[in-house]
């Protein structure tokens, strides 16, 4: 299996000016009894933060790109512990992993190997480590790798075929990804792509001991290509399942059915069973609250939309609340967004970030972000333009 050689020496520091440029303004389309839950990041190409009792804006991170053109920074993780910050920096053909405090202050470089790329960082629960992509620069090996929060040697979890594999027949070989840990922090889930064909699905990995469990994946609609990896999933608040909805690719968000999958055996159930005939009901973007009961994003349609079409079909999505013992469904938001790009429930889950694009439905025009709590009231604006949105996190 592939292994980073140890670190002979502490990695280059990030260079932050002396002088922070000037940030931002701060938002002013939400009246200023709209709050957020808690504060919120977003990765604009440099990180921001949002305050929640008055939606205060600040920069927090100041990195250069190399190259100029290039997007800084590339992807966030914030701790569960302590909302302190791990976020990858782009350097040319190197990456960076760094740690700051929730404000940005002292950053460190936590990780920077040559020859190997660091992605998708994600935090224990109790934030004592740090689950990392790692990626051989001249090759395909690689896997994931867990890394202390402070700094130190990277511990190979699951490892990816080696480079000489890529030419091999078998099309089952698989790389994997870290997409989110159970909230005990006993198993992490992955995202499974394979080598020789295009796909991916869900599994899950158990820390004590590496042993992976597939997670069975729904079955695709006649004719359609489907995967399981997207942020259309969370884990049930003892652990022992997750709920998520496949991808239709080319299509709308949403599927006919929330699926529970069993944590010890990958085995799937449709939560919301599927309906044969119209209207249908698309589901996407599932949320487990502490209770049990699920919040989703749910999409009424007279039929399947198709994909690839030449006219996108625009959907209109509610907030709804779903018994996963009995499969009721309850709307407690109704057309809470449409176009959908992104989802983020609050932890709490009072409420939802969703980006979307605008009322043209096109890709190349900026993305808007707003809160949208599932209470009676206005939907909070959290960003000015957009066209930079790469993404966004909660903080704890």
């Amino acid at each position: 299996s592939p292994t980073v050689p140890p670190l002979t020496e502490t990695p280059t520091a990030i260079t932050v000016p002396t002088e922070p440029p000037p940030t931002a303004p701060a938002a002013t389309s939400a009246a200023s009894t709209n709050l957020l839950p808690t504060a919120i990041y977003l990765i604009e190409s440099q990180i921001f933060r949002l305050e929640a009792a008055d939606l205060a804006r600040s920069q927090v991170t100041y990195e250069a790109p190399t190259p100029v053109d290039s997007l800084p920074i590339t992807a966030l993780a914030v701790s569960p512990a302590d909302s302190s910050l791990a976020y990858i920096v782009q350097q040319g053909r190197n990456t960076t992993l760094v740690r700051s405090s929730p404000g940005g202050a002292e950053p460190r470089p936590i990780f920077a190997q040559p020859g190997f790329f660091v992605s998708e960082p994600v935090f224990t629960p109790d934030g004592t480590r740090i689950a990392v992509r790692l990626s051989e620069a001249e090759s395909f090996g690689g896997g994931i790798y867990l890394l202390p929060a402070e700094g130190g040697e990277p511990q190979l979890l699951v490892a990816n075929p080696p480079a000489g594999d890529l030419t091999d027949s078998d099309p089952t070989l698989r790389s994997y990804a870290p997409a989110r840990f159970s909230p005990d922090g006993t198993l992490l889930l992955t995202y499974q792509g394979y080598t020789q064909i295009e796909g991916c699905n869900l599994a899950i990995v158990r820390l004590a001991d590496g042993s992976i469990t597939p997670v069975q994946s729904p079955p695709a609609p006649e004719g359609e290509y489907v995967i399981d990896c997207s942020d259309s999933v969370t884990w049930a608040p003892d652990s022992r399942a997750l709920y998520f909805t496949p991808l239709r690719v080319g299509a709308p968000l949403g599927a006919q059915a929330i699926w529970r999958a069993d944590a010890t055996t990958g085995a799937s159930v449709p939560v919301t069973p599927p309906v044969a005939a119209g209207p249908l009901t698309l589901y996407t973007h599932p949320f487990a609250l502490a209770d049990g009961t699920l919040r989703a994003l749910a999409a009424t349609v007279n039929e399947l939309p198709p994909a690839f079409s030449d006219t996108p079909l625009t959907l209109s999505y509610d907030l709804v609340q779903i018994d996963p013992a009995t499969g009721v469904v309850e709307v407690v938001r109704p057309a809470a967004a449409v176009n959908i790009n992104r989802v983020a429930w609050a932890p709490d889950g009072s409420g939802a970030a969703i980006s979307f694009f605008d009322e043209t439905n096109d890709p190349a025009a900026p993305l808007v972000l707003q809160f949208v709590p599932t209470a009676p009231g206005a939907a909070v604006l959290l960003n000015n333009e957009g066209f930079d949105l790469l993404g966004f996190a909660w903080a704890p």
